[in-house]
């Protein structure tokens, strides 16, 4: 769940563990790895997984991870062809660097199928971070862990505990993902490597207690891939057009999908086409994954001659009806998808029973803040009181919340725009609404949080630049750096989010007041999440969302917070997270940016 870290660990001399490189991308530390020979390195392959080899290098003979030793980049990525980028089976891959490296070492690798007894204690080293809440070491770190059971193991993650894996642990002492791909060192042999990545859902779609199928049978069905390889399953429409969810294709090129129809298999047979053109449902919405429906449309006509019949609108599937799913989803916990087409027999409940299942804490797109934005239990607010306010659109679309700390600048989540380019975004300031009124300016430049990081959404802060000066004129003024905001403290949020949980999106402006909880009860809800560059409000049956992420937290008059993040939405055991604009490194940032006091 967390980035890495080596927590109850001591510094360590490189002249020690010569074996231990800092994988990097873009000259930035990411991952640990392990020298197999000189021109071959040993990493996790969720580290590496769908980028390019130019981007990477790895730093040798360092007790650091941005200066000294000795850096090499690298010129093939080779993934273990088993490796499953959802449940992390078989998660190693090997670097191959373009030159070899000057660093005489012979690492010993276990036998094949040698065992690690319970009980045995090894050694594990890298960067990650050395507490909790803390940065990544600057110095290379050591620590002492022992082997637990898989039983033991597979309690706290649930089935998800292969062959492939084995877990360690000692009280207080641990080693994780920013260690991604780290050495885990056993009686002078390389017998493991760390591996934690939060960045992906817990478990990918699944086929569990179903049975072979035949492609005969279920012909509407193809495996929707990406680069040759199954990503997804889909359903042919006609001879043009394929369905299927909207978030296996977001953001993506349609030129980089085929599908393969035809085939009990995913990976020979049947024929394949590929894909001109994706048309997404205009109300997807990739963090609720509302709406999560999509068209792709082929390059050339299927041969397969089928007719596919939909259900008429607002036609209702009876609770208890029975259906069948075919895919080649895995078909139990951890495996990895099935070979041969699959099929099983399955009951619709009823919504109100499922929902009951589906709090916001078991929803697993972990790509990004668990739902879409909202005002809950709020009123309608008018801009005038509000004019710092603004509504952050790309391609003149609403998708969050934004602040004017000056004519030029607006501050929103960093999450809202992360990997998206400036030129398709607008800000809509001086109007209650988000399609109508008010002015509306494009954006030239996003300025994220250099330490902004995706996954935890530590830092969740960005400045957007305007292509021209905005008319309205206001004076923002942020807390003093490391000024607290009292627990108790009653703050204001504003924003179109969402009226009610399974309404749309606000049409005009809404505040609400909430108040602060202490970090220790928010870290209670979010097991550990909550970092000094965030702080939680809450107040019953009222909050805001990420729809309004970004959106301003306004105390005694000055802007304290922005929006970042939240399971669910007014769930009493889960408040509302929000950026810590105090923070020093993050008002700082804004200072510098900007180039004014506040």
């Amino acid at each position: 769940m967390f980035d890495g870290r080596i927590v109850g660990g001591e510094d360590a001399d490189i002249n020690d563990h010569l074996y231990v490189v800092s994988v990097e991308q873009y000259e930035r530390h990411i991952c640990g790895g392990c020298i197999l020979n000189e021109n071959m390195v040993l990493t996790a392959a969720h580290c590496t997984k769908e980028k390019k080899a130019e981007t990477f290098r790895v730093r040798a003979g360092s007790n650091h991870t941005k200066t000294g030793g000795t850096v090499v980049n690298v010129t093939r990525v080779v993934q273990h062809p088993k490796f499953h980028q959802h449940t992390l089976n078989y998660d190693v891959c090997i670097l191959e660097l373009v030159a070899s490296l000057t660093i005489g070492i012979k690492i010993n690798l276990l036998l094949i199928n040698e065992k690690v007894p319970i009980g045995a204690e090894a050694e594990a080293a890298g960067w990650g971070k050395t507490s909790e809440n803390g940065d990544m070491a600057s110095h290379l770190q050591k620590v002492k862990i022992k082997r637990i059971t898989n039983g033991k193991c597979n309690l706290s993650y649930p089935g998800r505990i292969t062959s492939a894996m084995f877990c360690f642990f000692q009280d207080m002492k641990d080693a994780c993902q920013g260690d991604s791909g780290g050495p885990l060192v056993y009686d002078n042999k390389l017998i493991g490597q760390n591996d934690c990545d939060s960045k992906r859902p817990m478990l990918d779609g699944r086929i569990v207690g179903g049975e072979d199928a035949n492609i005969n049978d279920h012909l509407y069905a193809v495996s929707v891939q990406r680069d040759q390889s199954h990503i997804c399953g889909g359903c042919i429409l006609n001879k043009k057009m394929i369905l299927s969810a909207a978030h296996c294709v977001d953001g993506k090129e349609a030129e980089i999908f085929q599908v393969r129809a035809g085939s009990n298999y995913t990976i020979m047979g049947g024929t394949v086409v590929n894909v001109i053109r994706i048309l997404q449902h205009p109300r997807f919405h990739l963090q609720s994954l509302n709406h999560d429906v999509c068209i792709l449309e082929l390059v050339a006509s299927l041969t397969i001659e089928i007719t596919i019949n939909l259900p008429l609108i607002n036609e209702n599937v009876p609770v208890d009806a029975e259906a069948e799913v075919t895919g080649w989803g895995s078909r139990w916990e951890g495996s990895d998808e099935a070979f041969h087409l699959q099929k099983v027999k399955i009951n619709r409940i009823a919504d109100s029973k499922c929902n009951l299942s589906y709090h916001a804490q078991n929803l697993c797109d972990s790509k990004r803040p668990m739902f879409d934005g909202r005002v809950l239990g709020g009123e309608d607010a008018n801009i005038n009181d509000h004019l710092y306010l603004v509504s952050v659109q790309q391609n003149e679309r609403h998708i969050c919340s934004g602040c004017i700390l000056n004519e030029n600048m607006i501050l929103t989540a960093a999450h809202c725009v992360n990997r998206k380019k400036a030129k398709s975004l607008q800000v809509r300031a001086g109007s209650n609404h988000t399609k109508t009124g008010g002015i509306v300016v494009n954006v030239t430049r996003v300025l994220q949080h250099p330490r902004f990081y995706p996954y935890s959404l530590n830092y969740d802060v960005c400045i957007l630049q305007l292509v021209a000066s905005l008319t309205i004129k206001i004076k923002i003024n942020l807390l003093l750096i490391d000024e607290v905001v009292p627990v108790g403290a009653e703050a204001e949020a504003t924003g179109w989010g969402k009226t009610s949980v399974k309404g749309d999106v606000a049409f005009h402006l809404q505040k609400v007041k909430i108040k602060r909880i202490a970090d220790r009860k928010c870290n209670l809800s979010y097991l550990g999440r909550i970092t000094a560059a965030m702080f939680c409000f809450f107040e019953d049956m009222k909050d805001s969302c990420h729809g309004d992420s970004g959106g301003p937290l306004v105390y005694d008059n000055k802007l304290i917070g922005i929006l970042s993040w939240g399971h669910g939405c007014a769930l009493p055991q889960y408040p509302g997270v929000y950026v810590n604009l105090a923070e020093s490194s993050i008002h700082t940032f804004i200072t510098n940016v900007t180039d004014e006091s506040f």
